[in-house]
Order: C-alpha cells, then sequence, then structure tokens
C-alpha cells in the first residue's frame, strides 16, 4: 500500500466526521477535526472544519492543510487567500516528518501546533509558537537561525548551497565566504556552509525539503523583480 493510502486512512480516523474523495492524483479529506494540545503549559482545544489533501503521485509532497476563512482570525497572515495553511517550511517538516510519513507524528508536531497558533492569536493577537514573518522573509527568517546567519547572510549563502547540493563540487576554505563579508570561507562561515551541505546530501527528505523552500524563495524574486533568474 502507499504512503498516500497509509496516511490518509489513519488520518480520516481522526476526524468526528469525514467525507473522502479521490482522483488520479489526490485525497481530499474533509471533515471536523477536535482537538486538545499543551503549549508551555496553556491549554488549545477546539474543534475545526479542514480539509487535508494529499498528493498521491509525489512521495516527498507535504500534505496541504486547508481551512475555511472564517476559522481565521483577522490579522493572522500564515493562510493563503485560498485558505491553503502555511505550516512552517518544508525542510523543517520533512525534518520532522519525511523519514517516518508517521500520520500521528504529523498531527502532533505540524498541524496541532497550527491550529493552537490560531486559537492563541484570536485570544492574545499573538502566535503560541515563536512566530515568524509569512512567506519569503518567514524562509529567511528559518534559515538565519538554522545557520547563525543574519537574514541578508543567510539568502545569499542559500543560493551558494542550492548550487552545490547533489552535486561533487567542493567547499574550499579559500572560496570568498556567500556570506558577502568579504572574507575567505575558512576565516568566515566553512564549518556552518560545509556541515550543512553535507548533510542535505545525506538525506534526501532534507535536501527536498530545501529545494522545495528555494523553488518559492527564487519564485518571489521572480514576481519581485519581474525577471527570471
Amino acid at each position: 500500500m502507499e504512503w498516500s493510502e497509509d496516511f490518509a486512512s489513519e488520518a480520516s480516523s481522526r476526524f468526528v466526521e469525514c467525507i473522502r474523495r479521490d482522483d488520479a492524483n489526490f485525497i481530499k479529506l474533509r471533515g471536523i477535526y477536535r482537538f486538545n494540545t499543551s503549549i508551555e503549559g496553556t491549554e488549545y482545544k477546539d474543534e475545526f472544519d479542514i480539509t487535508l489533501i494529499v498528493d498521491k503521485t509525489y512521495k516527498l509532497k507535504i500534505p496541504l492543510l486547508v481551512l475555511l476563512r472564517s476559522a481565521v482570525p483577522k490579522g493572522f497572515e500564515h493562510v493563503n487567500p485560498s485558505g491553503e495553511c502555511c505550516l512552517g517550511t518544508a525542510h523543517e517538516i520533512l525534518s520532522i516528518w519525511g523519514e517516518s510519513k508517521d500520520t500521528g507524528r504529523f498531527f502532533e508536531y505540524v498541524i496541532d501546533p497550527y491550529l493552537a497558533n490560531i486559537i492563541s492569536f484570536r485570544r492574545t493577537g499573538e502566535c503560541a509558537t515563536r512566530e515568524r514573518a509569512h512567506g519569503y522573509d518567514g524562509l529567511k527568517c528559518y534559515y538565519s537561525n538554522l545557520l547563525n546567519m543574519t537574514p541578508d547572510e543567510a539568502d545569499i549563502t542559500l543560493k551558494y548551497v542550492f548550487n552545490r547540493i547533489g552535486k561533487e563540487v567542493e567547499v574550499r576554505g579559500h572560496d570568498a565566504c556567500p556570506c558577502g563579508s568579504g572574507k575567505k570561507l575558512r576565516g568566515c562561515h566553512f564549518k556552518t556552509v560545509k556541515v550543512f551541505i553535507e548533510g542535505l546530501n545525506a538525506n534526501k527528505f532534507l535536501r527536498e525539503g530545501f529545494i522545495q523552500d528555494m523553488a518559492g524563495m527564487m519564485e518571489n524574486e521572480r514576481r519581485r523583480h519581474g525577471k527570471k533568474l
């Protein structure tokens, strides 16, 4: 049985009511999802009318969560106009869930914290978990924290990394550091960059997540500058 069928079957059991629709490419589950979770000692409990879309054609594709717009509080940025939820960076989600494809893990560590953030935002105007900006700026923030760089340094470095993953291109200490400092790599971010590239090359799930994130960032750049990168 394909992972998508396993995932959808277990996910549907978590709904109070579930309507399932299949086509050649997707499994769509819609129903009432009741959850109860705790973050830093605060309980978050509610029910949501959600749609979960599972891609049957691509093994590493992250399931999509779609909410009714009426469920999203005003000012909460992490949802697209279509109702598709921004659950996190692809690299972040696949680092949690990519290898196991465990349904329970996806709900516990991805969906439940996201819904808790919505409830918290309704109550206080702030998310329950540490909030990042939405979209392009959020991606830069995630990778700047991961690489211990400023967002602008990370932005330049990610393009350098993208051109080297999956290729037999050695990271050389005498190369200019991609962060833009003007220093050689050996005297700047050599270890950080080398370890990050090696980690991506060693783990197909992290690599795929990074590629998906970079595709999103480059598309954003194309829209902003009106040119092909």
